[in-house]
C-alpha cells in the first residue's frame, strides 16, 4: 500500500483480530506502521474494554507518531448513548492527535471528534 501511495493507512480495524493482541503487540504493530509508512498519515485503533486500556494504547499509539486514532466503543452489552458519549469526551481530553469514532452497532458510520 505504501508503493501505491495510498492516501492513509488504518492499522489494527476494529473488524480484524486487534482485540487479541496484549498491549506490547499492538504498539509493536502501531510502531511499525508508522514507520514503514513514511510520510503517508496512519491511523490506529485503540479499541478496547475499558477507558484506562484505550487511554494506554492512545498514549501508545501516539508515542509511535500515529496522526489520528480509530475509536470503537467496545462492549459486550450494548452501550447507553451516555456512556459512549463519556468514553469519547474523555479520550478527546487526553490525547493530542484526531479521534475518529467507529460505531459498527447503529447502521455503520465514522465520524470524527474532538
Amino acid at each position: 500500500m505504501t508503493a501505491a501511495r495510498v492516501d492513509s493507512l488504518a492499522v489494527l480495524g476494529s473488524t480484524g483480530s486487534y482485540a487479541y493482541l496484549n498491549r506490547e503487540q499492538r504498539k509493536r504493530i502501531a510502531t511499525l506502521a508508522v514507520e514503514l509508512a513514511g510520510d503517508i498519515p496512519v491511523m490506529v485503533c485503540v479499541g478496547a474494554f475499558s477507558t484506562d486500556a484505550v487511554l494506554q494504547l492512545a498514549e501508545d499509539v501516539q508515542s509511535a507518531g500515529a496522526e489520528a486514532l480509530l475509536l470503537p466503543a467496545v462492549s459486550y452489552q450494548s452501550l447507553r448513548d451516555e456512556e459512549v458519549y463519556a468514553l469519547l469526551e474523555t479520550v478527546a481530553k487526553h490525547v493530542s492527535v484526531p479521534v475518529c469514532v467507529y460505531d459498527n452497532l447503529h447502521p455503520p458510520r465514522a465520524f470524527f471528534f474532538g
